[in-house]
């Protein structure tokens, strides 16, 4: 994630390779969604500095490109977000239907 990191900074102030950036946001999201939190919560803050500089300079950039930098910035803000647990999922010792109806 650390190259990643390089080339996104390194292509926020060149705007000569749009299809490069679009291609790094697309890869952050995808990383971003299915990365495990513990191993991006080192690399968030860096990443949502850089979401929200390219934003405030491209905000009359194309659809696409702030439709990506929305995407990484939300996934970026539920990697800072705490562990909840869904109190619907299955439990051990509700095995017959009879008394969970």
């Amino acid at each position: 994630s650390d190259a990643l990191l390089r080339t996104a900074e390194a292509q926020a102030d060149h705007c000569s390779l749009p299809f490069l950036q679009l291609g790094v946001l697309r890869t952050m999201a995808l990383v971003l969604k299915s990365g495990m939190r513990a191993e991006l919560l080192p690399h968030a803050g860096t990443i949502a500095n850089m979401v929200l500089q390219q934003y405030a300079k491209h905000r009359t950039g194309t659809i696409t490109h702030c439709k990506l930098l929305l995407k990484v910035g939300q996934r970026v803000a539920l990697v800072f977000l705490p562990n909840r647990v869904a109190t619907w999922r299955y439990q051990r010792g509700h095995r017959s239907l009879v008394s969970n109806l």
